[in-house]
Order: structure tokens, then sequence, then C-alpha cells
């Protein structure tokens, strides 16, 4: 009786462990960060049935319609057409020499070898579907599911003699053993010197075998239809098989494919991938599926490459990529109330979420929600703009328009914080004695202990009320983060503002945080991150301010939110589509965007906390987003690179060319490379040096670089790519150029002009010196005569030239300086063109000019302008520095403004500088102009139309689209000049713009400008013309196109006036 009771206690305690296995193993809490590619990504369709990475690094992918490679990019396709054997791909292998074979479904094999596509000879027998090709002893193997087995060898077919039962779907090999698995089970080939013999390996007979690899010198894995994985450990006695470990997978799909990490990886064909831990007990560790991130469970291969990132090819889901999982995005199918997340606090795994009309507990280990509490329960329906855990345990919350509470957690329990503010930015919680409260009505310093509260704002001192973040450091010492403000810290009783911050132009901060010994970073509102060090101005006596922006790795010089991890002495930067990491020690940045594949973060400002194991935690407009530190991996796997091509003069030449030697001219030469790495391809970075021209290495993240004019000479090519962590590849290649002398470089042809030219100068001499002596006594009776009368008159135009040399050299010494202040307060046009396809024509008609442009930008626009100020020359210079300040103030003072609104204010403003009112309308100088203000990311409609707000002071704009200008009419009044009774108005125009359209704006000197063979004006009919002809040309064609049609309408007359234009194609 106590036997069968300890069988049946025994018996149930199996099942319930199994129960719960199953539970655990069935549990999605981690989400995988796949890159899906698809047709939209050049691929032909999105059935994926082979992956192989080629020996150049390119990633080949055969579809059911056609073969496509990927570098990083788009994907590349070829078919039938480019000498394919049929559109139908299934199976991929690596052969010699680079080359690549290709299965089909139908119609055999196809070599891909030296960039051309070879179609094998059809062997006797009818084709079945090729489901796989492998690479042994130097022959390709052919597995088309027949019983005969087949191999290529010198390009040709042939079969060996003898049969596998079932039929060949797959090979591998160990040692100078093959093996194939069928049908009927797996089977050993032995080339061995008494002949081929084929033996049945144990344990799988009559098992349809449908993947079969082997990993290095440890393992052998086979997989069957029924979802039964055969593991055999390497090396192994083929003539007395050793018993394989049999895993049966959860889903008991057929296997279709494995890779190897620190698990076994199965993709089955229903259910997803199943992952295995290769220990004693080889347990399931995971299953990934459509529940945490893929897309389609229908699997056909996998492929991890040199690099180690995963790649899947699934059944009508298109191919998948997965290099790290360090990033994880969490949303409603993981368990979340809602996917817009404002802000998030709490512990390791238990979470506290603020959305927009309530407060959620959420358990992120297992994915399921603790709690959810609105006005229903205790709390109140608002937005919860931010969270922060106090050292007491208890939650503190930040409403939007209820102001903060306090939640107990023990006794899930609210109560109202005693802060004067219904609208809460961010709560910093400091010590157990100091919660500091970032509000719209100021800042609020509480002290939980004794109840205290106080705050500070505009009376106290504060630039402004609507503080978005603070950061303490103790004994009294508070920075804090607001927009129209500069930095500023509250240190006991004294406020200090830091003014003189560098190109610090937004006055606009939204988060700060320390990083250890007094190092401040504040993150602003577009121009970048700051970092400032205090211990620095002790030192020095002057404030060191370091800014950081997209030049120097920034994803975006606007930030949302910073976060010091200490663990990794890292300062993390949120933006609004990813998150940059900063390394203090380096000054190294590592972004995390789109084009790294992170998932779709779209941040919330300041929304985001680190957990005690150095987790961070975003709230974003897509979910709750995750970023582990700790398996962030550095890449050390170099790039591969190789050149693709050298051109000269569009005549290319072989990448493989090492020495290219050329007869005399002048080239232009363009290189073409690539480095693939698909971890991070667009952090990819090239050097490269042309010895001959360079002497130091230069960077770029441009696929290409060229070299224009070059001659004779012998010149050194190099260059070596660098992947995002700075790891080098290890080609650096090299190309020697070699350009011969002109011939009159060569010695031969200088010695003969020498001698030529040295015989005519002594014949020249010779005749020259009879006749010059003749001559000089001649001359010599009146040199005396003129010597005295010269020398009186010498003296008194020396005295007059002395005089006017140094009026003029004052005069002109201004107006170059005035120049140089002039040209400095004009924007960059690198900086105007980085955000705008554009070009601007700029020819003042003096040394300083009337007319000039100007150009800023806001998170939501960006504002251009070209103004034609009264007169030209110094007058017009002096107009063009108050038009040019008085903008700049403006878009300080108002926020993201109408176009018509900084004309009314810039009237404003020069009729009150100049005292136009008190002149009695005698004092009418200012200036006509052109405003555009462009939306940054307007969508209205599929076509991809943009849209532009445009207010004109005598200045009008011309659009043109589709090959039609229209015009858009300016104000007839213009920019100062006092009208006694008269009230000026601007309006705006909307202008609606498709894609690749252009808007044009400009001054009136080229319309103005006297030329051509009548002598006239160039007229306002021709520039509606010449922008009508234009609008199909590129802005640097655009550029050359008027500086020509200019040259010659002036042909030799002078300028008449200031001139500017300017384009831009939206």
């Amino acid at each position: 009786m106590k036997a069968d009771f300890r069988k049946y206690f025994a018996g149930r305690q199996r099942f319930f462990c199994l129960v719960f296995f199953l539970i655990a193993f069935l549990s999605y809490s981690q989400q995988y960060n796949f890159k899906i590619f698809s047709q939209d990504d050049g691929l032909p369709q999105s059935y994926v049935y082979a992956l192989e990475q080629t020996q150049f690094g390119y990633m080949a992918v055969g579809t059911g319609d056609g073969l496509s490679f990927t570098g990083g990019g788009k994907f590349k396709t070829f078919t039938s057409k480019n000498g394919l054997a049929e559109n139908f791909v299934t199976a991929l292998e690596n052969g010699a020499n680079g080359d690549l074979w290709i299965g089909h479904f139908q119609k055999g094999v196809t070599l891909f070898s030296s960039n051309k596509f070879s179609v094998m000879p059809a062997y006797e027998t009818s084709w079945g579907p090729v489901s796989q090709l492998y690479f042994f002893d130097g022959k390709i193997f052919v597995a088309n599911r027949s019983e005969d087995l087949l191999c290529i060898e010198n390009g040709k077919f042939s079969k060996l003699p003898l049969k596998i039962s079932g039929g060949v779907r797959s090979f591998s090999s160990y040692g100078g053993n093959l093996f194939a698995a069928t049908n009927e089970g797996l089977f050993t080939i032995d080339f061995g010197k008494e002949g081929i013999s084929v033996l049945r390996v144990p344990a799988c007979q009559n098992k349809k075998i449908t993947a079969l690899k082997n990993f290095g010198d440890s393992l052998l894995v086979a997989g069957s239809d029924e979802g039964e994985i055969f593991i055999y450990k390497l090396p192994m006695n083929f003539r007395n098989f050793v018993l394989p470990k049999i895993i049966q997978a959860v889903s008991k799909k057929e296997i279709r494919d494995f890779i190897l990490d620190e698990n076994l990886w199965a993709g089955t064909f229903g259910a997803g991938i199943e992952k295995f831990e290769l220990n004693g007990e080889n347990s399931p560790s995971g299953l990934i599926s459509e529940k945490n991130g893929l897309k389609n469970a229908y699997i056909n291969c996998l492929y991890k490459d040199f690099e180690g990132n995963k790649w899947v090819g699934t059944y009508g889901g298109g191919a998948y990529l997965l290099e790290t999982e360090n990033f994880q995005l969490y949303t409603k199918e993981n368990g979340l109330a809602s996917e817009q997340l404002f802000s998030v606090t709490g512990k390791d795994n238990l979470l506290y979420l603020g959305l927009a009309n309530g407060l959620q507990i959420y358990d992120q280990a297992n994915n399921v929600s603790l709690g959810f509490f609105d006005a229903k329960n205790g709390f109140v329906n608002d937005e919860v703009k931010c969270l922060a855990l106090a050292a007491d345990g208890k939650i503190l919350i930040g409403t939007k328009s209820s102001g903060a509470f306090f939640y107990e957690t023990e006794k899930r329990k609210f109560s109202k914080a005693p802060v004067a503010s219904s609208d809460i930015n961010s709560i910093n919680p400091v010590n157990d004695s100091l919660i500091v409260f970032s509000t719209v009505d100021g800042i609020f310093f509480y002290n939980p202990l004794s109840k205290k509260i106080s705050s500070i704002t505009t009376l106290e001192g504060i630039p402004h009320n609507n503080v978005f973040q603070t950061f303490s450091e103790g004994s009294g010492r508070t920075w804090f983060a607001a927009h129209h403000s500069p930095l500023a810290l509250i240190s006991n009783d004294s406020i200090t503002l830091y003014k003189d911050i560098p190109d610090f132009k937004s006055f606009s901060i939204n988060s700060i945080c320390g990083a250890g010994k007094g190092l401040i970073y504040f993150g602003t509102e577009g121009d970048g991150l700051y970092s400032y060090d205090p211990s620095t101005e002790l030192r020095t006596g002057g404030k060191t301010f370091k800014r950081k922006t997209v030049e120097e790795g920034l994803l975006s010089n606007y930030i949302y939110g910073l976060l010091y991890d200490k663990k990794n002495n890292s300062i993390i930067s949120t933006h609004k589509n990813g998150i940059s990491i900063l390394e203090i020690n380096s000054g190294k940045i590592k972004r995390y965007g789109k084009s790294e594949n992170l998932p779709a973060f779209e941040n919330n400002i300041n929304s985001f906390f680190q957990s005690p194991s150095g987790k961070i935690y975003f709230g974003t407009a897509q979910g709750l987003g995750v970023y582990d530190p700790n398996l962030q991996k550095t890449n050390t796997v170099p790039p591969l690179f190789h050149i693709l091509s050298v051109t000269a003069n569009n005549k290319k030449f072989s990448e493989q060319d090492s020495v290219i030697s050329l007869s005399y001219d002048e080239f232009n030469f363009r290189f073409d490379f690539i480095g693939i790495s698909f971890r991070n391809n667009e952090g990819i970075k090239y050097f490269y040096k042309m010895e001959g021209l360079q002497s130091e290495f230069k960077s770029t993240a441009e696929k290409f670089v060229e070299f224009p004019k070059i001659r004779d000479g012998e010149f050194v090519f190099t260059i070596y790519a660098e992947n995002a962590d700075g790891v080098k590849s290890k080609i650096i290649s090299r190309t020697i150029i070699v350009i011969d002398k002109p011939v009159y470089k060569k010695a031969w042809f200088i010695i003969l002009v020498c001698l030529v030219f040295g015989l005519c100068v002594f014949s020249f001499v010779r005749l020259r010196l009879k006749a010059l002596e003749k001559a000089n006594m001649i001359l010599e009776q009146k040199v005396k005569e003129k010597t005295k009368e010269i020398e009186e008159d010498k003296k008194i135009i020396e005295d007059i030239n002395k005089d006017l040399e140094h009026k003029n050299l004052e005069i002109t010494s201004s107006i170059d300086y005035a120049k140089r202040i002039q040209t400095a307060l004009l924007p960059k046009k690198q900086d105007i063109q980085q955000n705008l396809d554009s070009f601007i024509f700029y020819r003042p008609r003096d040394i300083v000019s009337g007319d000039f442009y100007w150009y800023t930008e806001t998170e939501s626009y960006y504002y251009f302008s070209v103004v034609d100020c009264t007169g030209h020359g110094v007058p017009g210079a002096f107009m063009s520095l108050i038009g040019s300040s008085y903008l700049d103030q403006i878009m300080v003072e108002k926020k993201e403004p109408l176009p018509s609104e900084i004309l009314t204010a810039l009237d404003f403003k020069v009729i009150d500088s100049l005292k136009q009112k008190n002149t009695d309308g005698k004092l009418k100088d200012g200036m006509d102009m052109a405003m555009c203000r462009i939306e940054k990311n307007h969508l209205n409609d599929s076509a991809g139309s943009k849209k532009v707000l445009f207010s004109g002071a005598g200045r009008p704009l011309y659009q043109v689209s589709n090959g039609v200008l229209t015009e858009v009419k300016a104000s007839m009044f213009g920019i100062g000049g006092f009208m006694e009774g008269i009230q000026k108005k601007w309006k705006d125009t909307e202008v609606i713009a498709l894609k690749g359209d252009w808007i044009y704006i400009f001054s009136d000197g080229f319309g103005d400008q006297f030329g051509g063979a009548d002598f006239k004006r160039y007229s306002t009919k021709k520039l509606k013309n010449l922008f009508t002809f234009l609008a199909a040309h590129g802005p640097q064609d655009q550029y050359e196109f008027i500086r020509k049609e200019l040259k010659e309408w002036k042909g030799e007359h002078e300028q008449m006036d200031d001139i500017l234009v300017a384009g831009i194609r939206l």
C-alpha cells in the first residue's frame, strides 16, 4: 500500500512540475526587438526560403521571386532576367573563392561567381526542389529529396554510386564523414579508402528528419517533423554510435533549422522559435512567437552572421534581424492599461506607470497588472506627468491639473501633498527630509519630517515660474531647468543665472542632472547637451561649458530628458525618437534610433528612471521602453570592407587594380566602397587619405569619396572602416595612382627650351645694345635738363600720394571690417542646407551689402527670410545689421511666431530705433522682406505635401509646382518709415507645396539689373521664366544657372544693386 502511495505521489509531483515548467516556458515576459525586412525594404516577396552571408559580408536572401542581397541598406534583387535559372530560390551555400551556389525549386542550380550568374547544366534526373546545397571536400552536394547522391565538381554534375533510402533533405558533416537527413532517418556516409559506405545513425530511425546542423567539433543536432530534437555529442565513433539526448519541442511542430549561442535556437514551422539551455537537462529557456517579437511564426530558416546577429526567414512574413536584446518594448499585449505612458518609477520589475487618466501598478517580470487607480478607487482622473520613489517608500505623484499626491504602498492609500500648484512637472526626492517639486507655479521645497513647505517664484528672482526639473547637490544648492531661462542655481538665499553660455540660443532647458564631483549636465530645446564643471571655474577663474551636438554624434539637438548612469559613468539623453549615451571618460557617444533598430521609442519629456539593477525604464507614446546596460555588448567584430569601384573621368577600373597608370590629363577620381556591420550599419565610419594630396586621414560616413582635378604625380589612396564601437576593419585598402608628366615637364623638353631661349636672348641683347648706345647719347642731354624739374615735381607728388594713401587705407580698412562683421552675422549656408534642400545666391554690389538672408529653427519650424534694406553699400549694411539683430531678438521674445507677427514686431522696432515718428516723415529708411515659416514634419495627404506660411513686406514669393509658377503677393507696406494715420498690416498666406515643389524669395536687385543687347532691365517676366526653368534642376545646378545668367546679362556693365536670390525645394 505504501509503495502504491509513493508511486501515486511521485506521479502527481512529476505532473505538477511539468505544468509549472510549461507555464514558465510559455510566458512571454521577454520581448525581442526584431528588425523586419519586407517588400518595403526591397525584398521581392515575403516568403523567405534560404539565408546565407557571402564571403564579402553581404546577406543573401532566397525568396520565391528572386535572390536579394543587402549590405545594410535596401535589398537589391536578381531574377532570371539577370541570369538565374529561375526566380524561385530554395537553397544557398558559399563555395570556394567567394562563389555562391543557388538552388532552385524546379530548375536545378545556379552559380554566382565574379559578379556573374551561370546556370549549371541540367542533370539527367528530373529535378525536385533543391532543399539544400552543402560544400564538402571541395564539392557541392545537392539535396533534392531523391535517393541519388548528387554533387557538383569542377562545374559538372556527378552521381555517386549509392542510393540513400528516404531521399536526402539536407546535409551536414564532421571530419571526413557526411551526414544526410532523410524522410527515414539520419545516415552517415563514410568516404573511406575501401569505398563509400552508408550507415544508419541510431535513435532516429524512420523519423522524418527536417533539420540538420553541426556546430564545430562539439554538437550535431537533428530535428524531426514532430518537434523532436536529437543532440549528438562530437567527436563520435562512426562504427559505434553513442545515443543522443532527445528533446521534445513543446509545440511539437516541425523543426526547420537551428542556430547556437548560449542556447540552442530551434525554428519551427508554426510556433516560432524555441530556445533550449544546453545544460545537463537541456531544458527549454524560452519561446519567441507573435506575442513577443515575431509577426510570423512559420520559420523556414535561421542564420547567425559573422557578428553574431540572428536572422530569421519566414514563410510569408519576410526576413527578421535580431541584433541585441538590450532594448525591449512592452505594450497592451503585455498587460499595460495604455501605451501612452507619461511617467514611470518603481523598483526592479514592480513598476508604477503614469497614464493619461490614472496610475497603474505593473509586474514587469510576469506581464501582469497589479492594479489601476483613478477617481473610482481613491485617486483622480488626470494625467500623471511625473512619478518618483521617496526615501520612506512612498510613491510621489505629480498630475497635470490636480496637484501632487503621496501613495502609501502598504496601505494602498492616496493623500494630497501640500503643494500650491495644480500642474506638477517633476518631483525630486533628495533625501528623507527634502522633496523638491517643479511646477508651472515655481519650485516647492517640502520636508516630510517637519511637514513644512516653502517656495521660490519670480517674486524671489527666478526668471520663469514654469520649471521643468531640478537637481539638488545638497548643502542648499539646487539647479533648475526651465524654458526662456538660462541655467540657474539656487544656493541658500541667492540665485545665480548663467547667461554667457556659448551658442545657447534657445534659452530653454528641458532637463538637468548631476554626474558626481560637482559636474552638471543640462539638455536644451534645440542647442544640444551641455556640461558645466565648477571645479574648472575655480582653477581657471572662468566658466567652462562644453557642448555636444549632432555633429559630435547626438541623435538630436532636442533633449527630452537626462539621467546619470553611475555604474557605467555615462549620461543617457532621451530624444523624441531615440536615445544618446555619452561615455563621460572617453567623450564617445552611442546613439540608438530607427537606423540602429531601436523599437518605436517616442519618448515623453523627463519620463524615465533607473532601477537598482541598472535597467532604465522609459515612458513613451508606444508603451514601456526598457534598456538594460548590463546587456549592452561592445561590438568587437570589425566590419567587412572592400572597394567597389574606382572611377577616373567616368572610366571604371576594377576594384582589384592596386596600381592604376594613366597618361597625362586632368582627372576627377571617385572611389566607391562599402563596410558591412549589421549590428549598426549607420554607425560605420570610413577613414581615408590620398598621399600626395593629404597628410592626414579624414573621416566620412558616406560610401564614396571624390578627388577633383588631379594632375600628374604619384598618389596612394588608403582607406579602412570602423564600426560604431571604433573597431577597425582588418582590410586596409591601398590603391596606387600614377599619372604621367606632361611634355613640358619632361627633362629633354626643358633643356631644349632653355637652349633656344638662351640663343634668342643673346641675339636680342646684342642688337639692342648697339641701338641703345646711340639713343643714350641723345637722351643724356635731355635727361639732365628734365632731372631738376622732375625732382621738384616728384617731391610734391610724393607728399600728395602719401596723404591719399593714408586716407584710402583708413576708409578701406573700415569697410572691410564692416564686411567681416556683416558676414559673421549671416547664417552659415551649410546649417541651412543641412535642414533645407536649398541654394542661396548672394552677390553684393559693393564690399558690404544692404541685402541679407536670415534663418533660424525651432522644434516645429524652420524660419527663412530674404531682406532688401534701403540703399546699398555702407548705408544698406547698417540697416541690415539692425534688421538681423532685431529678427534674432524677436525669436527669443516670441515662441514660434507667425511670419506676420515677426514683420509687425520688426516694423515697430525699426521705427522706434530710428526715431522715425519724430522726423515728420523725412526719415523713411527701412527694408522690404519676404518671410517664410516651414513646418518640419507635416503631411497633409498621401502625396506628401508640406505647409509653408508666408508673409511679405514689399517682396513676393514664387512657387513652382509641376512646371507652373504661382505668385504669392506681398503687402505694399515695407518695414520702417512712419506713416501718420496709416496702420500697417501684413497677412499670412498658407502655401501648400507638394513634394518636389520649389519656392523662391529674392530682393529686387536681379530684376532691376540693366544689361543685354539693348541695355534694358532684366524684368519680372524674365525672372519668372527663369524660376520656372530652374525648378526642374537641383540646388547646385540652379545656383550655377543664376550665376551664368547674371554674368551673361550684365556683360561689361556695372552691377546696379545688391542681388540676393534663395530657392527651397520641399
